[in-house]
């Protein structure tokens, strides 16, 4: 049996693992409990051979920082980092798993074992597989719910956790690197990050980035100067007025096992690593993963967890009200909630109610999302409350994040924010905490006040890159019409034509309705183009000369 796993040569964070159990970029004891876990974290697959069992056990990580998927192959097991790997071994067998893309085009956000490849399957973030004598078995050894148990903390408790887990995790990243390039928009994620950063106990040089659109509703100059002022760090804008990416000639630098919606670049990426470069950073940070981890869409349903929670009536009340001028929800419906109390399969049902007006209809109801749920929502649904079950869904969703594409694949990309002990301190905190008044996000201000300025911790906007994302989608029109309309999808009859062809018109894109539906058409055509080129490349002749030996890595690999 051989298990490696491959990531770029300037990536300091993975190498290979190979069977002996050696783990070369990341050391990592071997973890058999939560409690393993919980004391051992960052960025790891490990890897633990048994030879008197017979058996070969694989444990990721819980943030996902290192792509693990496994497939069999040649009477092998084989578990690597990108898909290209499993070529050299695998010269048939490819199969596209429709019935997984049509999931896709439904509802992209939380991707569980399966991929688009039949046979190739995710060892998800938390998950051990164990092979042993041709037979493997997967658990789950970290899980959100096994977090949720104990006493609720506080709100200074909950504030104090999450500043501690924050400076903790910044602190690992930025141990490893002397110059960072930082996405800086000017948002509270991204502020709190440079403001992080400058108290780094290694503070490495730091040069920030903001992107500037040419729309209003994503210029952020003003947040992002005032961020890098107060912390003394460099601030360099890029304009993308004229980054406008070209779908057909972009392809990925490794093909990913399934659809990402991190194909439709935007320009940003190339911009930005030429700047990164050009300043020797050594590696990109960001502050995605707050907006999940600091709840900032936290529901109405919030009140009904602090009733479940504590029991009080008249806090239950002032929570509801709450939640109500919050989230606009009226406040009778705010209190049913807590009377409504489905069942497990209920909840998780609701969960993975995806749609799409493009699929066609008779593709649509063939489709069992059940086929597809992740196994933390499994469980989550029938002991998490109903506001927290709804945050584990969007940390499942962060996992998309670590794709290794556009620039992630020529420079390390580091996401703080997503890692284990700010999962763990989100997990603890009760969404209810989160936003306890009408302010949205105020935990998060409160957290990082002193990191902040002025004018962002007053901010109740939020910025956002949608007329950009049209304009590029315009410019690429031809080429999507193209692609879509005469593609596998519509041939198969699992899009509806006559409404795609509606729907990709100068008018409708410009109106921006549905529009993530044809974003899911859009990167699962461009996933489908580059797997069936992949297909032909690697299924066509083979001689044995060719073929690697079991146990050695195919040369070209590092």
């Amino acid at each position: 049996m051989t298990i490696w796993a491959r990531s770029g040569a300037d990536d300091r964070l993975a190498g290979h693992a190979l069977c002996d159990g050696r783990l070369l970029g990341v050391t990592a004891r071997p973890a058999r409990t939560y409690a393993d876990v919980a004391a051992t974290w960052g960025a790891f697959v490990s890897v633990r051979a048994e030879p008197e069992a017979g058996s070969v056990t694989v444990l990721r990580d819980c943030s996902g920082r290192i792509p693990a998927y496994w497939a069999r192959a040649q009477a092998l097991d084989i578990v690597c980092s990108h898909i290209e790997d499993l070529a050299a071994y695998r010269t048939e067998g490819w199969d596209i798993d429709w019935a997984y893309l049509t999931h896709m085009l439904l509802d992209e956000s939380m991707p569980a074992e399966r991929t688009g490849f039949a046979g190739v399957q995710e060892i998800l973030p938390g998950q051990e597989i164990t092979f042993s004598q041709g037979e493997v078995s997967r658990r789950m050894v970290w899980r959100p719910t096994d977090v949720l148990t104990g006493r609720s903390p506080s709100y200074p408790e909950a504030a104090h956790a999450l500043r501690r887990a924050a400076e903790m995790s910044v602190d690992l990243w930025t141990s490893r690197y002397s110059s960072l390039a930082l996405d800086l928009s000017g948002g509270l994620d991204s502020s709190a990050m440079v403001g992080l950063l400058s108290q780094a106990r290694r503070r490495p040089e730091l040069v920030c980035l903001n992107a500037v659109v040419g729309h209003p509703e994503s210029d952020e100059r003003e947040f992002a100067r005032a961020s890098a002022h107060l912390h003394g760090a460099r601030l360099i804008e890029i304009s993308l007025e004229h980054e406008i990416a070209d779908y057909e000639r972009t392809r990925s630098e490794h093909l990913l096992p399934r659809p990402s919606t991190r194909l439709l670049r935007i320009g940003l990426g190339r911009s930005a690593l030429k700047l990164a470069r050009a300043a020797d950073a050594q590696a990109y940070v960001t502050g995605r993963g707050g907006d999940q981890l600091f709840f900032d869409q936290v529901p109405a349903a919030s009140a009904t967890d602090y009733l479940r929670e504590t029991g009080n009536l008249l806090g239950w009340l002032r929570c509801a009200y709450f939640a109500s001028r919050l989230t606009g929800e009226p406040l009778p419906k705010v209190l049913s909630r807590a009377f409504d109390r489905p069942s497990a399969a209920q909840r998780l049902s609701r969960q993975m109610n995806g749609s799409n007006s493009l699929v066609s209809l008779q593709a649509s109801e063939a489709s069992d999302a059940m086929a597809f749920v992740h196994p933390w929502l499994v469980q989550a649904a029938d002991q998490a409350h109903p506001a927290k079950l709804l945050q584990i869904s969007q940390i499942i969703e962060l996992q998309r994040h670590y794709d290794r594409i556009g620039r992630a694949a020529d420079i390390d990309e580091i996401h703080p924010f997503i890692s284990q002990p700010m999962f763990e301190a989100s997990l603890r905190t009760p969404a209810y905490l989160f936003a306890p008044t009408t302010v949205r996000r105020q935990l998060q201000r409160d957290v990082f006040a002193d990191l902040l300025p002025a004018t962002v911790v007053t901010r109740q906007t939020k910025s956002g890159t949608t007329s950009h994302f049209v304009r590029t989608m315009e410019a690429n029109l031809p080429y999507l019409r193209g692609v879509l309309l005469d593609g596998e999808m519509s041939r198969r009859g699992v899009l509806d034509r006559a409404k795609l062809e509606a729907r990709l018109t100068l008018p409708a894109l410009r109106s921006s309705t549905s529009l993530m539906e044809l974003v899911r058409c859009v990167i699962v055509q461009l996933w489908l183009d580059e797997a069936q080129t992949f297909v032909e490349r690697v299924t066509g002749p083979i001689s044995p000369a060719q073929r690697p030996s079991p146990g050695i890595p195919p040369q070209g690999s590092r």
